[in-house]
């Protein structure tokens, strides 16, 4: 570095540092020395914090759809709801965030089964989990339209910690789109991934009419809780939940 650039720099800092003032972490507490209007009032430990919050809101407004933005466990409602199940189901997605057992939740429209994974999907992003959102029936359309390979749709789905699936069924149970949730499915079994799945469908699993994929849902599905801080004494659960009673769309009550 020349001296006249090394001088400048020095001016630079100079003016910089006559700008600073003592105050404290607007989160924290804690003393710092920030520039009045040309700098947030965080210490750096919060401030790296906040960037991180906002790339991962930035992330939930890239990877979920504009109609579906609003849908957190929040304002999920349990009350006045005709809905056989549904505490359960929303047990199910609060838990999938933070352990390995998989879910499937099936039922006709309006029960609430979108609103459940989405709010999971939010709540992983938001602790910085590697997600992807597959949307079945529109992904499925799109990769037959753009004559993809299914070896390129399996690896897109397959390597992320956390797969939700939303509206499986909606397709039928053709050849193509059971082959192609057998091959995710695998795959992520391959890639110690396999229980990480969220899935939603308009049908039971017995009807999907495809042994393996049966079987890696349901074992997917299989978790078990530990009572009194013992690894012996704990209880065998499955998530595969479903949600019957009226459409939330047509009553009004969402």
């Amino acid at each position: 570095m020349d001296k006249q650039t090394q001088e400048t720099l020095e001016r630079v800092m100079q003016r910089i540092l006559a700008k600073l003032v003592d105050g404290n972490c607007k989160k924290c507490g804690k003393k710092i020395k920030y520039i009045p209007n040309e700098s947030d009032e965080l210490c750096e430990v919060c401030s790296e914090k906040e960037k991180e919050l906002k790339m991962r809101l930035a992330r939930i407004d890239y990877i979920i759809p504009l109609g579906y933005k609003e849908m957190t466990f929040d304002n999920f409602k349990l009350e006045n709801r005709n809905v056989k199940n549904l505490d359960m189901a929303l047990e199910a997605a609060k838990r999938f965030v933070i352990d390995n057992t998989g879910v499937y939740l099936w039922g006709q429209a309006g029960q609430g089964k979108t609103h459940l994974l989405i709010a999971a999907l939010r709540e992983c992003i938001l602790q910085g989990k590697c997600v992807k959102l597959l949307r079945y029936s529109t992904e499925l359309k799109n990769y037959k339209e753009q004559g993809l390979r299914k070896e390129d749709f399996f690896k897109e789905y397959s390597t992320c910690d956390y797969l939700f699936i939303d509206d499986f069924g909606s397709v039928g149970t053709k050849d193509d789109a059971i082959d192609i949730l057998y091959g995710i499915l695998q795959r992520r079994i391959e890639n110690g991934k396999g229980k990480k799945v969220f899935i939603t469908a308009n049908m039971p699993i017995m009807q999907i009419g495809d042994d393996r994929v049966k079987s890696r849902i349901s074992g997917m599905c299989i978790g078990y809780k530990c009572h009194h801080s013992s690894d012996t004494d704990t209880e065998r659960y499955t998530n595969i939940i479903e949600l019957k009673g009226d459409d939330i769309r047509l009553t009004g009550r969402v």
